[in-house]
């Protein structure tokens, strides 16, 4: 049954792909299942001619070579080819790792480190310096989560603090998610009281946390939270796109800047130092990204007001009426039909001793060819103008939710059309491989335990119906 509604989705999917997609942006990366078996998946995100971003799983299947960047290139090379999608490629973001960003530069695709992973390395990084403070943290909690004794004294501290509220338990790190640090931390340091009492108690040989170190968790609560804001929407369903990636660095290098005038503890202060460090040395070329500066210029909620200097805004500006110039100059090569001009409108010539002829002469021009010709820079010029001085569209809406970019161009591509061309062209690009990782979330529900021995061939199949919501719940438990 499951081989027989692939197939038969599969070609839907196909048919859909070769009629909307012109660019697509691919995410990859790979998972290994409770079964030693390694899967690779591609994700592709492209906008349709009505401004609308989908997104296809394009491959989910079994990695059994060697993960060289030559294997890793001949099974992107193949996927893309099964789809006919090899020459729509426009950008591809994965993890760090060194073979596959090699497999993707002998591809000949632009392409561009998983933000999300990059920012787990900053954050990393920088608290390298108090992790003996953070290793204490671990060890306390972990106790707690072994020990039920422990626990039920931990809540009934809670209790007696406050009978009102609903007593919480310690958060344990996941080493894979650095945030889930954070969590950890945050947690740790809003129970201080009652694990302080709890472990008085206890009379376990636990780590002793002094006031400084309780002091200094406080305070990394305060610093890591912004990276915590970034991070979870991230993970939301509305992946961050790559219009977003100049806006956050900028953000979260300005948030580092405030952080240091607080007067936080010394070592609180380094880590401060060290975020920032680190975000200007991993992400020192994202400023000069031609691509990320043309997707940040084109989401109307930025347009050019987050680049600083005169400089900085003449460079993407130019990289913009370059783009929208060759545009409009294709446009006129092949006669495109002129906005607001319809195809079947005629343009009357008079004899030359015709009395209009004369007055086309009076008014510099002759009747057939337009009076003033401009030139396709100087309507790219017109046209970036007027989308400048228009009011920029609000980050949020009244109830605090992200506007969207994509809904702005589909109202407003006629009014600025070059522009809205340039758009599709690069408006689908994301700046995270979190669907992909969504995907291999999936992928783990679906290879339970009871699960394990399932065909990787069977996986595969599951998987693309499971993403395109295809196969109900009910068929998925009972296969």
């Amino acid at each position: 049954m499951i081989p027989a509604l692939y197939e038969r989705t599969r070609e839907e999917v196909r048919r859909s792909l070769a009629d909307e997609v012109t660019q697509i942006c691919i995410t990859t990366d790979m998972w290994t299942s409770r079964a030693n078996e390694c899967y690779m998946a591609i994700t592709g995100h492209y906008l349709t001619c009505d401004f609308r971003m989908k997104t296809v799983l394009i491959s989910c299947d079994y990695f059994s070579d060697r993960h060289t960047s030559e294997n890793l290139q001949n099974f992107l090379k193949e996927s893309l080819k099964e789809w006919g999608l090899e020459k729509k490629v426009n950008f591809a973001i994965s993890d760090n790792a060194a073979n596959v960003q090699n497999a993707l530069t002998n591809l000949g695709i632009k392409h561009y480190g998983c933000y999300g992973h990059t920012l787990n390395l900053v954050v990393q990084d920088a608290t390298g310096g108090v992790m003996s403070t953070i290793d204490k943290v671990k060890v306390i909690v972990r106790h707690f989560k072994k020990s039920t004794i422990a626990t039920e004294k931990l809540i009934k501290y809670q209790k007696s603090d406050n009978e009102n509220e609903i007593p919480k338990k310690l958060i344990q790190e996941v080493p894979t998610r650095w945030n889930s640090m954070f969590h950890m931390i945050r947690r740790f340091v809003e129970l201080e009281a009652a694990i302080r009492a709890t472990v008085a108690v206890i009379a376990k040989d636990l780590p002793v946390v002094s006031n400084e170190e309780w002091r200094l968790l406080s305070e990394l609560t305060k610093i890591l939270k912004p990276f915590d804001e970034i991070t979870e929407s991230m993970s939301g369903e509305q992946y961050i796109t790559a219009s977003s990636v100049i806006v956050i660095t900028k953000c979260l290098i300005r948030t580092c800047d405030k952080l240091l005038r607080e007067g936080f503890c010394w070592p609180a202060y380094e880590v401060i130092t060290a975020l920032k460090r680190g975000l200007m040395e991993r992400f020192e070329n994202v400023g000069k990204s031609r691509t990320f500066g043309i997707c940040t210029f084109l989401d109307p909620r930025y347009k050019i007001s987050l680049f600083e200097g005169e400089s900085e805004q003449r460079f993407v500006r130019k990289l913009v009426e370059d783009a929208i110039t060759t545009i409009i100059d294709n446009e006129t090569r092949t006669n495109a039909p002129v906005p607001g001009v319809s195809a079947g409108t005629t343009i009357i010539e008079h004899d030359k001793f015709s009395p209009w002829s004369a007055l086309d002469e009076l008014i510099g021009g002759t009747t057939g060819t337009p009076i003033r010709r401009v030139s396709p820079l100087a309507k790219a010029i017109q046209e970036i103008d007027r989308y400048l001085e228009d009011e920029m569209l609000p980050i949020h809406d009244a109830e605090r939710k992200w506007n969207c970019p994509m809904e702005w161009w589909r109202n407003n591509n006629q009014k600025y059309p070059h522009l809205a061309k340039l758009f599709l062209k690069y408006g689908n690009i994301v700046a995270t491989s979190v669907p992909c990782e969504r995907m291999f979330s999936k992928a783990g529900l679906i290879i339970s335990d009871r699960r394990t021995r399932l065909d990787h061939k069977k996986v595969g199949m599951i998987m693309f119906l499971n993403a395109l919501k295809w196969v109900s719940n009910n068929l998925l438990s009972n296969r």
